[in-house]
């Protein structure tokens, strides 16, 4: 059962989502980083006392107030089926009534929606389901540092030369994308990604507000982030409601909330985002559950007491033991510890990523994602020093072992594209026919779905896109772990008419 397949992991070091990392405490008023241990006694239904997650009468409406008083937002609205729910919400609460794809009296697209490559998974499948324009501001510049494009010679050099973000635009893509697309008034971007990078947040939203354009930011990996901007130890790092319109944080990835617990913010602040709360509001009302799990609800209240209680000194101490961490890491020949924004992503290169999982998962040490370059570590300040002392350990064999190991061959899992902008809707209007191919046999062919790999749940092929030699060589390197495929195969267009 999976109950017994999960009790015998329980005693793993866990260096991934949830933030909790299974940490259990007798709650006595008396905050600490963790789960109560009688949550589960807590598991009830909406009741006189315990007020509405969707109406928000009572304790709910005092817990989201404080919790948006901590984010500096003007509604948070707490969610327990995760982060996509959110992403949903916010993408729909800008859904045209009518469904009609107009055109600017100033040219470009309107009532549409402009995104990057790199979005996750959940935003595709909103876009898909409100009908919107989806404007894609791709950028292959800094994708491969070293000029590298060709899918024979796709290194992890190349992909760690790089700033970490596939296909990510610059401001000056931003705003050439705003002038050409005028009718266009939403921008919804990632940041920070699973590699610990962030966008500079702070003057995209300027540029958002010159133009007069609402922005939706894809916080779900900085939920901690007020409390790192307060230790000042990036420039770029920023607390993401402060410098967003509307901002989703996915709460039980880094902080001490179970499973799909989720902030969704919002914020009016200029006279086009007015009416915005009530919008995303009554879009919620139609994604969420009305059986929200009350446990979860109580997690995403107590983190927030916790971060305004102990966050400054938990974070301050815990960027002691990373900092101290990593200058052992510096040390050793096959493993890189690379640049990040965020202190508590711990991404490590090396030419033998499979191995190194592999050598981790054997000493029962789990990481949060593995693609064919990096491996990626989630550090919350649950993790002791003694704990980051065993995974050094473990590292530090790996390293010794590989002097006289052979090295693997490495390629890239994210992929470019040559359009700077690209409306990828109304791809069915247009198709005529379809099937199922093998990976292998769809060079040439125009996929149905988008394609990509999980984690981190982002599209290598989007949906209207000619497969290349690249996607084939990128994916086939995953296999298990792609999503967008039918019983294996990809569906793809037999043709298409321009």
């Amino acid at each position: 059962m999976l109950y017994d397949v999960i009790k015998k992991y329980r005693c793993a070091l866990r260096f991934h989502t949830p933030g909790a990392k299974g940490r259990v405490y007798k709650y006595d008023k008396t905050l600490e980083w963790g789960i109560p241990a009688d949550l589960l006694e807590l598991d009830i239904t909406e009741l006189e006392y315990s007020d509405n997650l969707l109406i928000r009468a009572g304790i709910l409406k005092v817990a989201s107030e404080n919790a948006a008083n901590y984010f500096g937002a003007d509604k948070c609205f707490f969610i327990t089926s995760g982060a996509t729910t959110a992403i949903l919400s916010a993408v729909y609460s800008f859904k045209r009534n009518d469904g009609v794809k107009a055109k600017n009296n100033g040219g470009g697209t309107t009532g549409g929606i402009f995104i990057s490559k790199n979005s996750h998974i959940s935003v595709y499948n909103a876009i898909e389901i409100t009908g919107l324009n989806s404007i894609i501001i791709d950028s292959c510049v800094d994708n491969y540092a070293n000029g590298v494009n060709n899918a024979d010679k796709v290194s992890a050099d190349s992909v760690c030369a790089s700033n970490g973000y596939s296909d990510l635009p610059t401001l000056e893509q931003i705003e050439s994308a705003f002038k050409r697309h005028k009718g266009v008034k939403v921008l919804l971007l990632t940041s920070p990604n699973y590699y610990g990078k962030v966008l500079d947040i702070k003057s995209i939203y300027a540029l958002c507000k010159k133009y007069s354009v609402t922005f939706i930011l894809d916080a779900a990996h900085g939920a901690h982030f007020k409390e790192l901007a307060g230790l000042k130890v990036s420039d770029l790092i920023k607390n993401p409601t402060q410098y967003s319109d509307i901002c989703i944080l996915s709460a039980h990835k880094t902080l001490p909330v179970l499973t799909g617990g989720a902030f969704l913010n919002v914020s009016e602040r200029a006279d086009y985002t007015k009416g915005l709360v009530n919008r995303v509001d009554a879009s919620l009302k139609k994604f969420h559950t009305t059986s929200p799990s009350y446990p979860c609800l109580i997690t995403l209240d107590l983190s927030i007491h916790y971060l305004q209680s102990k966050g400054a000194a938990a974070y301050a101490s815990l960027f002691q033991r990373v900092s101290a961490l990593k200058q052992r890491l510096d040390k050793l020949k096959h493993i890189k510890v690379l640049d990040t924004d965020d202190f508590t992503r711990l991404v490590l290169k090396t030419k033998c990523a499979k191995a190194l999982e592999s050598h981790l998962v054997a000493n029962r040490i789990y990481p949060e994602l593995t693609d064919l370059a990096r491996v990626v570590f989630i550090i919350t300040p649950a993790d002791t020093e003694s704990e980051l002392d065993t995974l050094y350990s473990v590292l530090e064999a790996f390293d010794i072992a590989r002097e006289n190991d052979v090295r693997e061959s490495v390629t890239s899992t994210t992929a470019s594209h040559d359009n700077t902008s690209v409306d990828n809707t109304g791809v069915d209007n247009i198709a005529v026919g379809k099937g199922d191919l093998d990976l292998i046999d769809a060079l040439g062919k125009t996929s149905v779905y988008n394609v990509g790999i999980y984690p981190p749940a982002t599209p290598v092929i989007l949906k209207g896109e000619v497969v290349t030699k690249k996607h084939i060589k990128i994916l086939s390197q995953f296999k298990g772990r792609i999503y967008g495929l039918q019983n294996g195969k990809i569906a793809v267009y037999d043709s298409i008419e321009h």
